[in-house]
């Protein structure tokens, strides 16, 4: 089943964002070309990013190529039967890409836009390919509300605004609807709430507060606690 972004073409970057569920291949491994080609990132970049010395992820792009020449394997999109466990490495692979998107990590710009918009869609053709996965949907929702805020993290001289000092009146509240969806999406699935959800809970306490004194940080708390046992396994140690 093939898919297609907004254009009605096959897009290049699903099959291969797929890539860690191919039989034989690592997904640590195969994360670093992913990256690579789906974001056009570069090696420097991605190193950054995976906080692992460039060294290491220029050997894992070279045993990706020779593991994907040698097992012939076809170039196509997995059932979603067939992706188990390793799902959680290709939400790794998005989620990374939005990541560098929102604070980036080389060039003159804190925020790429092109690259928080290439992972929201992925996030959302994930979404679809995928619908009872709470995990896609709680992507989606983290994504979406962090991205929500893009216009008020930069003053007009390019500089970053905490937090606390940004104006909430040019938050995205659309975004942030339709990243709350998401999130009731997830929740509703009963698997229980895994990493993107959980992450995601915590940007809404944010989201729905008036004020930073108003946010419900007890909540926030309570939160990070699951997510910080989920960062010790994380896919790429």
């Amino acid at each position: 089943m093939p898919w297609h972004n907004g254009h009605s073409r096959v897009s290049p970057e699903i099959p291969l964002l797929g890539s860690p569920l191919w039989p034989n291949v690592n997904p640590s491994t195969c994360g670093a070309p992913t990256l690579r080609v789906v974001s056009g990132l570069r090696t420097e970049e991605i190193a950054r990013m995976m906080m692992v010395p460039v060294a290491t992820i220029q050997q894992r792009i070279v045993r990706a190529k020779k593991t994907l020449a040698a097992a012939r394997i076809p170039f196509e999109t997995p059932e979603p039967q067939d992706w188990g466990e390793r799902l959680s490495t290709v939400l790794a692979v998005v989620y990374l890409v939005f990541t560098e998107g929102y604070a980036a990590s080389n060039g003159g710009e804190l925020i790429r836009r092109d690259l928080a918009h290439e992972a929201l869609w992925l996030g959302r053709v994930l979404a679809g390919r995928l619908p009872r996965e709470p995990e896609a949907h709680g992507l989606i929702a983290l994504m979406k509300m962090q991205a929500s805020r893009f216009a008020a993290r930069i003053s007009r001289d390019g500089s970053p605004i905490l937090l606390a000092d940004q104006d909430r009146t040019r938050w995205d509240y659309a975004q942030i609807s339709r990243g709350l969806a998401a999130l009731e999406r997830a929740n509703a699935m009963g698997h229980g709430r895994g990493f993107y959800g959980l992450q995601a809970a915590i940007a809404a306490c944010h989201c729905v507060a008036p004020s930073v004194a108003e946010t419900n940080w007890e909540r926030i708390v309570q939160l990070y606690g699951p997510c910080a046992d989920w960062l010790r396994g994380l896919w790429w140690s």
